[in-house]
């Protein structure tokens, strides 16, 4: 019997998913089904049930399954005593977020802690809208969740902390009339023209379709395609193009919106049964810095910046 073991069991019991589990423990499928299979052999006896709808624990399985998480928290116990007492942090952390978030002021955030921790370790999870963001974190597979604040998220069982506020924004090819203006209006935005948006959030469809009715949708990479060939006008919040190629260069322009309904809330979220380590709480004050110093960056209003200025304003990690 060995401590994994009851590690890749209780992970099991609690996802009531041999699949889960084992996406949760960062081995197969199989590798897992088989190494509870085996501590099920050592003990002689079956542990879990195993159905077309997950896994579920015998009685036998039940009680055993009571008494190794008792064993699991004092291990858990004796490792968090031994690591406060260590000038050395480790562990694993694991984020889940948009391509709209993952940019490459994360990115610092992760190469700050590899090169001054090298101990902990970084995964990031993509996924394609906030849903599944939240979806990771409920499940159990993210530590860590980056989107955009609704209601929604705060129906759900999760912590949510605001990083920082973003605008949506109009974005147009250079040649276009429209960026002569500083800002535009809602009603000034031409209807005969064709708006893409990206799926990347639903909160961001939601605010354009109640402004210009049904439009149609395509990917952060096609969206900005058909702006550079001026095409289309699209709406993406400011931070989906921070970094990106056509902007930087000046090939597609961002004009800010003259509404306050386009201001979005980013928040970090998990899971109110997570407890907070202290790498994760080393990571989270790192985030938050970094973020409201994208914040302040974004919401310059002494004098405008192009966006090539706007990545080399921002000093991630002091």
């Amino acid at each position: 019997m060995r401590l994994e073991q009851l590690y890749h069991l209780v992970e099991a019991y609690k996802a009531k998913s041999i699949t889960v589990a084992a996406e949760r423990s960062f081995i197969s499928q199989s590798a897992l089904s088989l190494s509870i299979s085996k501590l099920e052999k050592e003990l002689g006896v079956t542990l879990l049930k195993r159905t077309n709808k997950g896994v579920y624990p015998t009685p036998t399985g039940k009680y055993v399954i009571n008494n190794i998480i008792k064993i699991i928290d004092i291990v858990d116990e004796i490792e968090a005593y031994a690591k406060s007492n260590s000038s050395t942090l480790s562990g694993n952390v694991i984020i889940s977020a948009t391509q709209v978030v993952i940019i490459p002021l994360l990115f610092d955030v992760f190469e700050y802690f590899k090169n001054n921790y090298p101990n902990v370790n970084f995964s990031l999870k993509e996924v394609s809208n906030d849903l599944e963001v939240l979806n990771s974190i409920l499940c159990g597979t993210a530590d860590f969740g980056i989107l955009v604040i609704t209601d929604n998220v705060f129906k759900k069982s999760v912590n949510c902390e605001t990083l920082f506020t973003d605008q949506l924004v109009m974005y147009t090819h250079k040649d276009s009339p429209f960026v002569k203006k500083k800002s535009i209006a809602l009603s000034e935005i031409p209807y005969d023209k064709v708006a893409y948006l990206t799926d990347s959030s639903e909160i961001v469809e939601s605010m354009i379709i109640s402004s210009l009715g049904s439009i149609d949708k395509l990917g952060n990479d096609n969206l900005r395609k058909m702006v550079y060939q001026g095409k289309a006008i699209g709406f993406l919040p400011k931070l989906a193009t921070l970094y990106d190629y056509y902007v930087i260069s000046g090939e597609i322009v961002p004009i800010p919106i003259n509404d306050s309904r386009m201001a979005i809330s980013y928040g970090l979220v998990y899971s109110k049964q997570h407890t907070i380590s202290k790498v994760e709480q080393k990571f989270i004050a790192l985030l938050k810095d970094s973020y409201k110093r994208l914040s302040i960056v974004l919401t310059e209003t002494k004098k405008e910046l192009t966006s090539q200025e706007l990545v080399d304003s921002i000093v991630v990690i002091a």
